[in-house]
């Protein structure tokens, strides 16, 4: 596989860390957008549920095209993964009604907490190899994202599965903006880049995006269980914020890819980015 166009990610992402499968539950406005991330990222295992059709309201926040409207929207996204990069994800227009079975990483970018629930629960005494599942919740200018991987993490996450009928009703004219759907498809990338990676991973992120607020991210490394007393919930548990914890993070990986590069190329021992300090 020619591998010209991953480039500029080399460094950071490795070739051989992109084998995982990923499974996309969800084509709507993350679930789309997160289909091209990861295509552009080099990930190739990709299969996709979803058994809508894009629909005229579907213009203004997902990806896909006005030609598609009528189209089952995961065939639709299919094609389209692949006129942009290449890789063409296995689409299937059904109904997912349990996990058991699959492998690899999970996203549930379901529209309903029924649904989030079902699929869960559905894990209950069933094989499967899952590795990572990422719960990921959005309206027009908030986002939660909730990740599970160890039998440890499972009773925090259960809390999180309050019904429907809890949740907050927003105006039809208020659910959903592009610019969340993108912002949140790029930090559930980050997340599989961490994991694959081995790098620590944020098991809970609370951001308001309409006020700008920065993240609150429930850190711990989602790899393998902790040691000692289980952690608490999310919302009682002590959070970093995203400012300092993402910058911190840049300032660290730019300076130990740099060290990393010294003596194989030239140029300023001060890390930069298009001739321009990162901070």
């Amino acid at each position: 596989m020619n591998v010209d166009h991953l480039s500029r990610q080399l460094s950071l992402i490795p070739m051989d860390t992109l084998t995982v499968k990923v499974n996309i539950i969800g084509c709507g406005a993350i679930g789309s957008f997160l289909a091209l991330s990861l295509a552009k990222m080099g990930i190739t295992r990709i299969e996709m549920w979803d058994f809508d059709s894009v629909s005229i309201e579907n213009m203004s926040n997902q990806f896909y095209r006005f030609a598609d409207i009528g189209s089952p929207k995961a065939v639709a996204l299919a094609g389209l993964v692949n006129d942009f990069t290449g890789v063409t994800p296995k689409p299937n227009i059904s109904k997912l009604e349990t996990l058991a079975g699959l492998d690899g990483i999970v996203i549930v970018a379901v529209d309903t907490m029924a649904a989030r629930k079902q699929l869960f629960e559905s894990l209950a005494g069933n094989p499967h190899t899952i590795k990572l599942l990422i719960d990921p919740r959005m309206s027009a200018e908030m986002y939660q994202q909730y990740t599970v991987t160890t039998t440890e993490a499972h009773d925090w996450y259960k809390k999180t599965l309050f019904t429907d009928e809890e949740g907050v009703a927003t105006p039809c004219t208020a659910k959903s903006t592009v610019y969340t759907a993108t912002l949140a498809a790029g930090l559930v990338v980050k997340t599989i880049k961490n994991f694959i990676l081995k790098e620590d991973v944020p098991r809970n992120i609370q951001w308001d995006i309409k006020s700008c607020t920065p993240m609150e991210i429930f850190s711990g490394n989602a790899r393998a269980p902790r040691q000692g007393p289980t952690p608490q919930a999310p919302s009682t548990r002590p959070l970093q914020t995203l400012t300092d914890a993402f910058i911190q993070q840049y300032r660290e990986e730019v300076t130990q890819l740099t060290q990393s590069m010294q003596g194989t190329q030239a140029g300023s021992s001060s890390p930069q980015v298009n001739g321009t300090p990162p901070f």
